[in-house]
């Protein structure tokens, strides 16, 4: 039989049915260092007991009445006609999960025998509460019970002597997710009970299929539940965090993301707020004089930013000579212009840019395919995901969206980063500028051994499609034959109607030429058919993606959509 204590758990049982214990705030601390310093407990009667030491206690643990986890005490009971009244009933979003019963110091001295077990299990078993954990206090010391487990011996003892030094014990079984994922577990359990015993295999099967429809039917009660707990770190709460770093985080971190609208706006608003009174530190880290590590995404963001802050009338001294340091006129006007036909062009005119975007996309499909090839990857996935599930907050947001393929992705996002950065530095000569030849002739080796690892593993693509990330990133088409800079980038400005009806002024060939690197942004400005071609031209995608060279991109293609 399984034992199902927290400490005999295997890794990924625990990771995924149980949580780590936050630090305990000093007051917390201090109210059970002073139950410790109690004295004279055999003068109590069992109300100073529930007063004095188990309610302080239990407002430790987490519970508070009207709250997600509540304490009930003296619920009405009947069993055969007789009233019963159990001292506390602990309560998760209003179902009952675990008892405490007080007792009379002087009785019991901190040993409890089987009369005050016996009144406890009486509550227990009883179909309004139906609970496996059973705590009895005298004040002197706190045991408990698991009734399913053992009613000879408690499986936590904890002196009130030595309260502090083993409250996180009492934690780690009672606290209130701990609680939950007790509950969790207890399923399990029973499941071992019931089919340790089992001898009809077809049976495992299904109870198996039963099972997954008893779960499936309960998704719309989840989602319900799931808006009603929902707290701080929602999509708007996890905006309010970003608005709170340190600019150099949102730079490096979440600017090379493609993320929601409204973090883009929060990580806009919290750069603006660094730009007074002056806005060249900022401006200097998002647009160095020389490449730094950027994605399509960093420079949708990008512009977002630049198109904010002309709005709000913020007078620029600086911005880079790519971004059109020499033309006269408004400086942010003439950045957002500039970085708009960079978008739209692929960077064409700045090829030292070029290739590091390039590049960039580049190590995204290398990884990729590394991370759905290799078994190490996938359980490093699960791995990150068991973990935040485990330390993370159950309530937030990224609890609720966490999933391995998401941890795969994210890994993604940091080998992007770092091998972007080793690239810059390994083609970069004494004044920081690249060596763009050079570079090229890296990425086109980099092209050669993403061909020739998919040419050895001709079943990736149904690998790929069975091993499904949930990516929407079009990781395997930017920058191969459709333009995920250029579409980024109008997705931006379809949110400034002046910079849109700017763009349909004066870049109606880029627009156009948009159109057939399958941008559907484009494709609803000019009220074109999203299904209709042409599509780009081998020549043209070669031109565009792979510095003039026509047949890599028929290649690749060919090679991931077979």
């Amino acid at each position: 039989m399984t034992d199902w204590t927290v400490a005999r758990l295997d890794r990924d049982t625990l990771l995924s049915l149980g949580k780590a214990l936050e630090p305990l705030p000093a007051a917390t601390l201090a109210t059970l260092a002073e139950i410790e310093r109690l004295s004279g407990l055999d003068d109590y009667v069992e109300l100073d007991v529930r007063e004095e030491i188990i309610t302080p206690i239990l407002r430790a643990l987490g519970y508070r009445k009207e709250s997600m986890f509540s304490v009930e005490r003296e619920v009405p009971l009947r069993i055969a006609g007789k009233l019963l009244k159990p001292d506390y009933s602990l309560t998760l979003w209003e179902e009952d999960f675990w008892i405490v019963e007080a007792k009379r110091p002087s009785a019991t001295k901190g040993k409890f025998g089987y009369a005050e077990l016996r009144q406890a299990f009486e509550y227990a078993v009883h179909p309004e509460i139906n609970a496996a954990l059973l705590v009895l206090c005298d004040g002197h010391a706190i045991e408990v019970f698991d009734r399913e487990h053992d009613l000879e011996l408690p499986i936590l003892r904890v002196e009130r002597a030595n309260l502090v030094r083993d409250f996180d014990q009492l934690r780690a079984l009672l606290s209130p997710f701990q609680v939950w994922f007790f509950q969790k577990r207890r399923i399990l359990r029973l499941t071992d009970k019931v089919f340790d015993r089992e001898f009809n295999i077809a049976r495992i099967n299904e109870f198996e299929g039963l099972l997954r429809r008893r779960l499936g039917s309960k998704t719309q009660r989840v989602v319900e539940n799931m808006r009603a707990v929902a707290k701080s770190h929602a999509p708007d709460a996890m905006a309010a965090e970003i608005r709170a770093l340190d600019p150099a985080s949102v730079i490096e971190v979440y600017l090379p993301l493609e993320t929601s609208w409204l973090v883009m706006e929060a990580m806009t608003a919290n750069l603006i707020a660094h730009c007074t009174p002056d806005p060249f530190r900022i401006l200097y880290q998002i647009f160095p004089d020389h490449p730094r590590v950027v994605t399509d995404a960093y420079m949708s963001n990008s512009l977002h930013f630049l198109m904010r802050l002309e709005a709000q009338s913020i007078t620029l001294n600086w911005t880079p000579a790519w971004l059109g340091q020499s033309k006269a006129g408004n400086r942010a006007t003439v950045a957002i212009e500039c970085l708009i036909r960079h978008c739209l062009t692929s960077f064409a005119s700045a090829p030292d840019w070029q290739v590091v975007l390039l590049h960039a996309a580049a190590v995204r499909r290398l990884a990729k395919i590394v991370t759905i090839l290799s078994p190490d990857a996938d359980q490093a996935a699960r791995l990150s995901h068991l973990r935040q599930r485990y330390f993370g907050d159950e309530l937030c947001f990224s609890q609720q969206t966490s999933s391995p393929g998401g941890h795969a992705l994210h890994a993604l996002d940091n080998i992007v980063r770092l091998a972007s950065q080793r690239f810059i530095d390994d083609h970069r000569d004494e004044q920081g500028s690249l060596r763009v030849e050079s570079a090229r002739h890296a990425l086109r080796v980099t092209w050669q051994e993403e061909i020739r690892v998919l040419e050895a593993v001709p079943y990736y693509p149904k690998l790929l499609r069975e091993r499904d990330l949930g990516e929407l990133h079009p990781t395997e088409s930017a920058n191969v034959q459709y333009d995920n800079l250029g579409h980024g980038a109008l997705c931006v400005i379809d949110r400034f109607p002046k910079w849109k009806a700017h763009i349909l002024a004066y870049f109606r060939p880029e627009l156009d030429r948009m159109v057939e690197f399958g941008s559907w942004q484009a494709r609803a400005w000019l009220d074109v058919d999203a299904s209709a071609g042409p599509l780009a031209s081998e020549a043209l995608r070669g031109e565009r993606f792979f510095f003039g060279d026509g047949t890599m991109p028929a290649r690749l293609a060919s090679l991931y959509h077979p």
